[in-house]
C-alpha cells in the first residue's frame, strides 16, 4: 500500500470572506444613467474591512518562519573534492556538484516525510518515509520474514524514534501549517555504518548534517497555547557508489544519529515520542531561546523521548 505523502493543509475560511468585502468595497455600480454632463457615478457604501486572519504563530519568531516544505531550503550544491587525512590514513573520493544536488533533494524528501507529511504525523503510517531511504529499510520493514524485521519496527514504535519522526498523540490536531527554519550541510564522510574510509577501501558518502526548528499550531481550548516547538539534528549517509557496500540496494539515504528536543509539548506524551499540547507546569516552556539555532541542542532544557 502506497500513499502520497500528502501536507497537512489548513485553509483559513477568513480568505474566502475577505475577497467577498473586497469586491463590494471596489465595484463601482452606476445608479442610473447620469444627466448629461453631471457626470453623476455614485459608489456603493464603504463596508469597512475585516481585520486580518490572526495566525497562532503571531507573537513568536516562527511568524517569520516559512510554512510548509518552503522551510526546507538547500543549500548551493558544489562539488566536495577527495580528501586524505594522513593522521588517520582515511582517504575519501571527489563527490560531483550533480550527485550532491541529487543527495540532498533526497534528504529534502526524507526531511518531508518524516516532519511534515500527513501519513507520519496523524496515521503514524512509516511506509512514505521508509520509501525515502535506501531501498533495504522498507525490504525489511515489510518482510516478516527478515531477521531484522522485529528490530525495524520496535524502533518505530519507541520512544527515541522521535528523534527523528514527528507522530501527533491521539486526539492532537494541527490549527494551521507547520513553519519551520534550518540549516543544512554537508560534506565527504569518513565514517560509515562503524567502518572508516582507508587507503585499501577509499568510497564516496556524502555525509549531510541537518539542523531544524520544526513548529506545529495545535488545537487547543486555551487561547495563547498550542504551539509546540521541535528542534533538532541528525545525521544523513548517501553513498555515491553502491560497489564497496554489495548491492545498488544501498544506494540512498541511510539515517545516522539524531536528537530532538521539544518545547511547548506535554513532557510525559513527549517522552513516550509523541506530541500533543501541554499546559503550565506539564511542559517546558516555549522562550525565544527554543528558536535559536545557535544554541547547543545538548545544552537545551527541552523536554526529550526516552530512551
Amino acid at each position: 500500500m502506497h500513499r502520497d505523502n500528502r501536507l497537512v493543509v489548513a485553509v483559513s475560511a477568513g480568505v474566502l470572506a475577505t475577497v467577498l468585502v473586497a469586491v463590494g468595497v471596489f465595484g463601482l455600480r452606476v445608479a442610473g444613467r447620469p444627466a448629461s454632463g453631471s457626470g453623476d457615478v455614485r459608489m456603493a457604501p464603504a463596508t469597512p474591512l475585516p481585520p486580518p486572519p490572526v495566525s497562532p504563530y503571531d507573537g513568536t519568531p516562527a511568524a517569520g518562519f516559512a510554512s510548509g516544505v518552503a522551510g526546507i531550503v538547500l543549500p548551493r550544491a558544489e562539488r566536495v573534492p577527495d580528501g586524505h587525512l594522513a593522521d588517520y590514513q582515511l582517504n575519501t573520493r571527489a563527490i560531483t556538484a550533480e550527485e550532491v544536488a541529487e543527495t540532498l533533494e533526497l534528504v529534502r524528501q526524507s526531511l518531508i516525510a518524516a516532519r511534515l507529511g500527513y501519513p507520519m504525523l496523524v496515521e503514524h503510517d512509516p511506509e512514505p518515509y521508509l520509501r525515502t531511504l535506501s531501498p533495504g529499510y522498507w525490504e525489511v520493514w515489510s518482510r516478516p520474514s527478515d531477521p531484522l524485521w522485529e528490530h525495524s519496527h520496535d524502533w518505530f514504535e519507541s520512544p527515541a524514534s522521535a528523534n527523528r519522526l514527528t507522530r501527533l498523540a491521539p486526539g492532537a490536531s494541527l490549527s494551521a501549517i507547520p513553519r519551520m527554519d534550518g540549516q543544512i550541510t554537508y560534506r565527504n564522510a569518513t565514517t560509515f555504518d562503524g567502518t572508516s574510509a582507508t587507503e585499501t577501501q577509499p568510497w564516496r558518502i556524502l555525509e549531510v548534517v541537518t539542523r531544524f526548528v520544526w513548529v506545529y499550531a495545535l488545537d487547543t481550548a486555551e487561547p495563547g497555547e498550542g504551539i509546540v516547538v521541535v528542534r533538532d539534528e541528525a545525521v544523513w549517509y548517501v553513498p555515491a557508489d553502491y560497489r564497496l557496500f554489495c548491492c545498488e540496494s544501498n544506494l540512498g539515504v541511510h539515517p545516522g544519529e539524531a536528537e530532538a528536543r521539544a518545547w511547548g509539548a506535554d513532557c510525559e506524551a513527549y517522552a513516550e515520542g509523541l506530541v500533543r499540547p501541554g499546559r503550565p507546569g506539564e511542559i517546558a516552556e516555549v522562550t525565544d531561546a527554543a528558536f535559536d539555532l545557535d544554541q547547543p541542542l545538548a545544552s537545551t532544557v527541552g523536554c526529550r523521548p526516552s530512551g
